[in-house]
């Protein structure tokens, strides 16, 4: 079956477009598609590869810590003047502080760098 130049070009063009949908596709999911460990949260919140994976890390944070608190009374007191920013640079000087419990669950640790920061009184 033969199709007109023209039908052949649109053709093409769809399948190039394709393709550049399923690669970017593919490498936004790369990070989603990570472990649990405290080495994923480190990777997300090295702040050396751009604001999306910032926003990763701090959604990584945030939802475990509203997860956290809404489930089990928690044991850490964040001030309300306290930004996300703070947060996630007491996250950050922990695990650089603990690097022997990378292995560990990024939540477990989250818990103890807030723990340690801001414990209520």
């Amino acid at each position: 079956m033969r199709f007109p130049n023209k039908t052949m070009k649109t053709i093409r063009r769809v399948i190039q477009v394709g393709f550049i949908v399923l690669f970017f596709l593919s490498m936004s999911m790369s990070v989603y598609a990570s472990d649990n460990s405290g080495s994923s949260l480190v990777e997300k919140c090295s702040g050396k590869r751009g604001a999306f994976l910032e926003g990763v890390c701090w959604g990584m944070i945030a939802g475990f810590d509203y997860g956290y608190s809404s489930k089990m009374r928690t044991t850490y007191c964040v001030p309300s003047e306290v930004n996300k920013g703070q947060i996630i640079k007491v996250v950050r000087k922990y695990i650089d502080e603990h690097p022997e419990k990378l292995h560990e669950l990024y939540g477990k640790l989250i818990v103890e760098a807030l723990n340690e920061s801001f414990p209520c009184q």
